[in-house]
């Protein structure tokens, strides 16, 4: 149904109402336009205020950050300030005005940056923008790097301030210790009665110079000063400790003295000794008050060296004479305790003569030359208990000297002697053994050829041709257990290589060889050693330090051997190693034996006119009747022999002096009893 047809409608206008709706409508729209711009604006209004808060916050953080560093040298500033008014007093003026100087460049500075900064604060309007926050930020970031400078002068002035105010401190410290020292050292010498008015007056005049330069800030003097007198009070403090010290010294040695007349020594002269020590002792002190300390030194000096002497010839006399009958007895226990060692020496060198020569052939005359020692030990035995009084302690101290050290080299020689027999026995039981291993040995190999081994049998005739050598080294008459020990070992190592693996070289058998060899490698070392100490040949340090490397390699030969052979099951690889090292170092050995031996082969006629002169030397002092002569030439006869002993002359200078001072001997033969006891000769044979 349409309007037209419709009564109630049909005759309204409807014009109004649709220009309402149009106007509604446009007023809608402008609302809208209104509401849109209007937020479009404030989110950008909030935009740019979130930006300026960003901004502001950034500025205020820069701002608190320089404000704190200013405030921070604004209190040292001031705090510099107020030292500096104390500084004119306390420091010289010139130093004050160098701290004043830099407490006012670092105000300049101050007050330039905190101008700057007010100013630019003051600028700002009360609601700054965003931009005018960047600004702030940026003169702050400026003014920044001014604030180090003012800090690091700040602290400059405080440094040099330090300074001035340590040397202060020492100096002052340094004048007051030395000022107590002096006090002391004074009530000292007041309480010995000693004026030391005269004696301080060069010290006190340093001690005050060192005050007024202190006093007018002349630092370094007043140190130079306060230690020159400081030193000075030390000097005296040392020299007048060190005579009165030597002057209880003097008094109880005196005491001593003659505690020891009561003993009934002779110690007069001990007596007057300590008489003259004390008189300059006197004069020293004088020396020292009147300030002449190195004079005073000097005959403190002197007193001392007389107060030892008058000691040993006082007071010490006692116990000096009770520490000689010691001695003496003790020596004489020594010499004695060699009559049994020459008694073995001659049993066992009786019994070397069924070995071979090569073996101990380098100990003859070693027995003479130990008798000979053996003679003048006795002899200074008898010559210290002619002359044991206490007085002539150091007489004594130097004949038993004398007397142990021929004593001592006499026993050297006889347990060498009677060490060769035992190695040279134990040496044979190894060679035996080792020829005991090399005879079962060749039982294995025919053995192998009756079990149709053809290998064993086609070097069959060259291992029996060395077995047959062995067998021969091992009979030969006299025996050489050396050479045949190195026969047998080269006989079972050659013949091992023929074998096959199964060649019943077992690890017990390997043991057994290993240990042979270990003491067969010492053994030779201590003969070679032997030999040196008994034949000492000039120049033969590259032999000896040959020997060295050798004994070192046969401790590493040790180390090496109880680590394999004390395992549960012996390392065999390691011990058979050994075994061929031992060849290496046996090869050694010999070289330098042989070097050592023809060496002495060639000195051998000279060692033995060095002998036989010793001998006939000393023979001939026993004869003589002068005490005084017979002293003094077996003196010389001992002095030449350690002297050639020691490597300081040869064979050769020493026979020259021997025969030299025996040429020079009275022709006194009237002296007919012996005035040593001999040790008992060898009767068999003469080692």
């Amino acid at each position: 149904m349409d309007m037209q047809s419709n009564p109630v409608i049909a005759g309204m206008s409807f014009t109004p109402l649709l220009i309402q709706q149009i106007a509604v409508s446009v007023v809608g729209v402008v609302a809208f336009i209104g509401v849109l711009i209007l937020f479009v604006r404030i989110r950008r209004r909030m935009a740019l205020e979130k930006a300026r808060s960003s901004v502001q916050a950034d500025a205020d953080v820069a701002l608190r950050g320089l404000r704190s560093r200013l405030n921070y040298a604004a209190q040292l500033l001031n705090s510099e300030r107020d030292r500096m008014v104390y500084d004119r007093v306390r420091f010289s003026d010139i130093d004050a005005k160098k701290i004043a100087q830099l407490i006012d460049q670092a105000d300049q500075l101050y007050q330039a940056t905190q101008a700057t900064l007010d100013r630019t604060i003051r600028r700002l309007p009360d609601v700054p923008t965003a931009s005018e926050y960047q600004t702030l930020i940026e003169i702050v970031k400026d003014l920044t790097p001014t604030v180090p400078p003012i800090e690091a002068t700040l602290q400059q002035s405080i440094k040099q301030r330090s300074e001035i105010e340590a040397l202060i401190q020492k100096n002052s410290d340094l004048i007051e210790q030395v000022q107590r020292e002096q006090q002391k050292l004074g009530h000292r010498l007041a309480a010995l009665g000693i004026n030391y008015r005269e004696l301080f007056a060069m010290s006190d005049r340093d001690l005050a110079k060192a005050n007024d330069y202190l006093a007018n800030h002349q630092y370094a003097e007043a140190t130079t000063s306060a230690q020159q007198a400081q030193q000075t009070y030390h000097q005296i403090s040392t020299h007048i400790t060190t005579l009165y010290d030597v002057r209880n010294g003097v008094s109880a040695g005196r005491q001593a003295a003659e505690k020891a007349t009561l003993q009934g020594f002779d110690v007069n002269h001990s007596l007057s000794l300590f008489q003259e020590a004390t008189r300059l002792l006197d004069q020293a002190l004088a020396e020292i008050i009147a300030g002449n300390l190195a004079a005073g030194d000097t005959l403190v000096h002197e007193a001392e060296v007389l107060r030892q002497q008058a000691v040993n010839e006082g007071g010490s006399l006692p116990v000096i004479q009770q520490r000689q009958n010691e001695a003496i007895a003790q020596t004489i226990r020594d010499g004695e305790a060699l009559t049994s060692q020459f008694e073995h020496a001659a049993t066992v060198f009786q019994a070397m003569n069924t070995m071979h020569p090569a073996l101990w052939t380098d100990l003859r005359n070693a027995g003479s030359e130990a008798v000979i020692l053996a003679r003048f030990a006795a002899h200074y035995v008898a010559w210290v208990q002619r002359s044991n009084t206490a007085q002539q302690h150091t007489y004594v101290t130097q004949l038993l000297s004398n007397a142990q050290s021929a004593i001592q080299r006499a026993s050297a020689i006889l347990e060498i002697i009677n060490q060769r027999h035992a190695d040279l026995q134990r040496m044979e039981l190894i060679a035996r053994q080792e020829f005991s291993d090399a005879e079962e040995l060749i039982e294995l190999v025919h053995a192998r050829i009756n079990a149709g081994d053809t290998t064993i049998a086609h070097h069959y005739p060259t291992i029996k041709a060395e077995f047959l050598t062995v067998q021969q080294a091992i009979d030969e008459i006299p025996f050489d257990c050396i050479v045949s020990y190195r026969k047998a070992r080269q006989f079972i190592q050659h013949t091992y290589q023929f074998l096959p693996t199964d060649n019943g070289n077992t690890p017990l058998l390997i043991a057994e060889r290993s240990q042979r060899i270990r003491d067969m490698l010492w053994r030779q070392i201590r003969l070679i050693e032997q030999f040196h100490t008994l034949h000492p040949i000039p120049d033969a340090t590259p032999l000896i330090q040959g020997l060295q490397s050798i004994r070192h390699e046969a401790n590493m030969f040790d180390v090496t051997w109880h680590t394999a052979s004390d395992m549960t099951v012996p390392i065999i690889s390691e011990l058979s190693r050994l075994i061929q090292r031992y060849d290496r170092l046996d090869n050694a050995m010999s070289h330098i034996a042989q070097q050592l031996r023809q060496t002495w082969q060639n000195q051998q006629p000279h060692y033995e006119s060095l002998v036989g002169a010793l001998g006939s030397t000393a023979q001939r002092i026993r004869a003589i009747n002068d005490e005084a002569i017979r002293t003094a030439a077996i003196q010389r006869l001992r002095e030449i022999d350690m002297d050639y002993a020691m490597h300081r002359i040869t064979v050769a200078k020493a026979i020259t002096l021997i025969q030299t001072m025996s040429d020079a001997l009275p022709h006194d033969n009237l002296g007919t009893q012996s005035h040593v006891i001999d040790p008992p000769l060898p009767r068999r044979s003469n080692p």
